[in-house]
């Protein structure tokens, strides 16, 4: 019964967000803790007429690891990737050069049966993409993005010439990418530029719901200082991955009203209003840098200002479109 209810979202997936067409080569990415969702996006992409390949790999230790190199090279040989995994390899060198391919990617990281049939995927995408768009706009003409919130963050960053992404639920042309539940508009900022204080006060990935609200200071576009509670060792030892772990590598915005707060990252995160901050590599979505680990962790109430306009308030979102 759950995958007859999956396959609505399955179905879709490969109908609306990719257009999956006759003929098409499919690669349907999973690991061995995903397979039923592997299952049920074989089934539906190979309805729609697409040579399906299904991969189950080992599970990788955490998000931006990279795949084996015999799934890269499926993923380097694929027309469309459907992604269901339980560490995104979104930010990763095989990803990044698959799309340069050409091929397009729709990205299930984290994601169950419950987030399959319920909530953000069953949210209005073209209500969505309008939002996540309009921000994309305003954040590909914006220099400066300054976030706070009452828990005590106040970060400023420099976001000038870089080109903002927008997750929304399709990725039709060749080589773009989306993530399924979907919704934030996301730009990389200048490296080094950023500098302040994060409080994170919900979750991060690889560490977890947060025991206690962490703190992260800030200097020239790294973490320099983490303290908090036991999730806040949790995130140090993350830190220490290699010499750029602690590089600010992206800042975003939920835009999907369906979300809900369920201790699960990949529907956490895009929860309306919302602000996620990526810590590590950036160098797949236009930055430069390279981090074997891209982790992204949550703000619940912030407040954003984009070259001193507001355009978030204590997550109430003041964009109109």
């Amino acid at each position: 019964m759950r995958s007859v209810e999956m396959m609505r979202t399955a179905q879709m997936i490969v109908e609306e967000c990719v257009a999956l067409r006759p003929g098409e080569q499919v690669a349907v990415i999973g690991d061995t803790e995903t397979v039923p969702i592997a299952e049920v996006l074989a089934q539906a992409a190979h309805g729609a007429g697409g040579e399906v390949v299904v991969c189950i790999m080992t599970p990788r230790e955490q998000h931006g690891n990279e795949p084996p190199p015999i799934l890269a090279a499926a993923m380097q040989a694929s027309d469309v990737m459907l992604m269901a995994v339980t560490h995104s390899i979104t930010h990763t060198t095989a990803r990044k050069e698959a799309s340069a391919r050409g091929a397009r990617a729709c990205v299930l990281r984290s994601v169950t049966i419950d987030t399959m049939v319920h909530g953000a995927a069953t949210a209005d995408y073209r209500a969505v993409r309008a939002l996540t768009q309009e921000l994309v706009g305003m954040l590909n003409a914006g220099r400066a993005v300054r976030v706070t919130s009452p828990e005590g963050t106040d970060l400023s960053l420099r976001i000038e010439g870089r080109q903002a992404l927008g997750l929304d639920g399709f990725a039709t042309e060749p080589g773009t990418f989306t993530t399924i539940p979907s919704g934030e508009s996301a730009i990389v900022p200048l490296e080094g530029s950023a500098s302040g204080v994060i409080v994170f006060d919900h979750a991060i990935d690889n560490v977890g719901v947060l025991d206690a609200p962490i703190r992260a200071e800030v200097q020239a576009g790294r973490i320099v200082r983490v303290e908090g509670g036991r999730a806040a060792d949790r995130l140090r030892r993350l830190l220490e991955a290699d010499q750029n772990a602690p590089n600010i590598a992206e800042f975003a915005i939920g835009t999907n009203p369906k979300s809900r707060l369920l201790g699960n990252m990949a529907e956490d995160k895009i929860l309306l209003g919302t602000v996620h901050i990526g810590i590590g590599d950036n160098h797949t979505i236009g930055g430069v840098v390279e981090s074997r680990i891209h982790i992204d962790g949550i703000l619940l109430n912030p407040t954003v200002e984009l070259d001193g306009r507001r355009i978030v308030d204590q997550r109430r979102m003041l964009v109109q479109v």
